[in-house]
């Protein structure tokens, strides 16, 4: 598992913008080279925690932008679900697809026991500041809520 100070982990996957256009070739790295990244995983679109959670994220982008803090969410869904989960949802960030498990390998958050399924995101959030680790935080159970005042505290 990635540890604070570590170098963020990257890799280039499909991302979904807010207004549904799926991006193919969308590069993490050069994500964090625009500046401070905020990346909160969740085990999967549609359950319980997670619509809650990204919807709270949601209501709190406002408060991220202000600390010029630029948000992704990311799970294992495919591109097209995820579509549809931000549409439903009314989203205003966008999702990465780690349909392939290589970001969740490499930070080191594969949960191979959510309600039987093998292979999801834990629940966590990082904080990537120059390219490295600045904060994290991983849910011990997949039902723990993340602490979003928290990490604002660190990007403060």
């Amino acid at each position: 598992m990635v540890e604070i100070g570590d170098s963020a982990p990257a890799a280039v996957i499909w991302k979904t913008n807010p207004d549904g256009e799926a991006e193919r070739q969308f590069d993490l790295n050069s994500a964090y080279s625009n500046g401070t990244t905020v990346l909160y995983f969740f085990p999967g679109a549609f359950t319980g925690v997670c619509t809650n959670s990204t919807c709270d994220l949601r209501d709190q982008f406002k408060d991220f932008a202000e600390l010029k803090a630029q948000l992704f969410g990311i799970s294992v869904d495919l591109p097209f679900s995820q579509g549809v989960f931000m549409k439903q949802n009314e989203l205003n960030y966008p999702l990465l697809s780690d349909f392939n498990k290589e970001l969740i390998s490499k930070f080191g958050i594969v949960d191979d026991d959510f309600v039987g399924f093998k292979g999801v995101a834990k629940r966590s959030l990082f904080l990537v500041k120059d390219k490295k680790i600045a904060y994290k935080w991983v849910a011990d159970v997949p039902t723990d809520y993340p602490p979003f005042d928290d990490l604002k505290e660190a990007l403060n």
